[in-house]
C-alpha cells in the first residue's frame, strides 16, 4: 500500500499490536484482518477493493484510472474479486 500511495499519504498500522486501533472508533482487529481498511483524516472508512482504489487515488495517474471502479458493474466485480482473494490469500502462492 505504501508503494501504491503518494509518499507520506498513508500510515500502515499493524492491527495485531495492542492499542493500534485506539484512534479508530468502530473498527475491530477482527474486521481489519478480514479485509483491508483505510481511514481518512476526516474519519471516513473504506474497506476491501474500495480501500485500494482510495489509496491509488492519491496519485495523479492511477487516480484517474481508478475512476472506472465506480462504474456500476465493475465495482461489484472488483468487490467480489477482492472478497475471493481475501478469503483465499493464504492458499494463493
Amino acid at each position: 500500500m505504501e508503494r501504491l500511495a503518494r509518499p507520506g499519504s498513508v500510515e500502515l498500522v499493524d492491527v495485531r499490536q495492542p492499542g493500534a486501533l485506539d484512534g479508530c472508533p468502530g473498527l475491530s482487529a477482527e474486521d481489519c484482518l478480514e479485509a483491508l481498511h483505510v481511514m481518512t483524516v476526516e474519519g471516513r472508512v473504506f474497506r476491501g477493493a474500495e480501500a485500494i482504489v482510495r489509496v491509488a487515488m492519491t496519485r495523479p495517474v492511477p487516480g484517474w484510472l481508478t475512476a472506472v471502479y465506480f462504474l456500476p458493474l465493475l465495482r461489484q466485480t472488483a468487490d467480489a474479486a477482492y472478497r475471493w482473494v481475501a478469503r483465499h490469500r493464504f492458499d494463493i502462492r
